[in-house]
């Protein structure tokens, strides 16, 4: 029914969807080994895990997608098949692992929108703006030198460059996180609005917990 009613809860015309990543215990079976991940620790144990991904309406807490696989690079699930529950118009929130130039470009193109936050380290102009006294700064990314990346921007037909705003939140324990977003427009979308756009990430989590408490994985 989700739709249906009309009242779909959005954030200045745009569903707010989070998506993230979690590694799932799963028994220690032949048939899970074979289809699954075998993990082993320094002393010879093992298990088997899965990684599990979700496409989540935080702002109506609700999943539009799920995919479950072996451990892998988490952005690979929303790059493809969990894009397909994405449209055009939605803000895709996602944490510091995905500050990557190919989810990104993907976004661009297909004219979704992203919210990330940023870890230093990982982009050059971010590096950059962490250092300046600015609040928010319009960049440009340029297509990474990592031929894994070029492949894939290449083989979708994916911008080499992309342009995106750079933004400074701070947090009630003083900290400061650096956002990035394609929400290039200052009038429409204000600083000030990012911190409680990001913050909004946290139901999904929350909907991992339940998930993980209720099937005790």
């Amino acid at each position: 029914l989700y739709g249906q009613d009309g009242e779909v809860l959005t954030w200045r015309g745009h569903r707010v969807l989070a998506y993230d990543g979690t590694a799932l215990n799963l028994p220690n079976t032949p048939e899970l080994q074979k289809a699954f991940s075998v993990q082993r620790n320094q002393h010879g144990s093992e298990c088997v895990q899965a990684l599990a991904g979700v496409l989540y309406d935080v702002r109506n807490d609700i999943a539009l997608g799920a995919q479950l696989g072996r451990r892998q690079a988490e952005k690979n699930f929303l790059l493809g098949d969990l894009w397909e529950a994405t449209k055009p118009g939605d803000l895709i929130v996602m944490d510091r692992l995905f500050a990557d130039y190919s989810v990104i470009a993907q976004a661009e193109k297909t004219r979704r929108k992203v919210l990330i936050r940023c870890p230093k380290g990982r982009l050059t102009v971010v590096d950059q703006f962490w250092e300046s006294t600015a609040t928010e700064q319009i960049v440009t990314l340029e297509l990474p030198q990592s031929p894994q990346t070029r492949k894939y921007v290449r083989e979708n037909d994916l911008s080499t460059s992309v342009r995106v705003r750079l933004v400074k939140v701070l947090l009630e324990t003083g900290e400061t996180e650096v956002l990035l977003t394609t929400l290039c427009d200052r009038r429409r979308y204000p600083l000030r609005e990012f911190k409680q756009a990001y913050h909004w990430r946290w139901g999904e989590e929350t909907f991992y917990d339940r998930v993980k408490n209720i099937f005790e994985v």
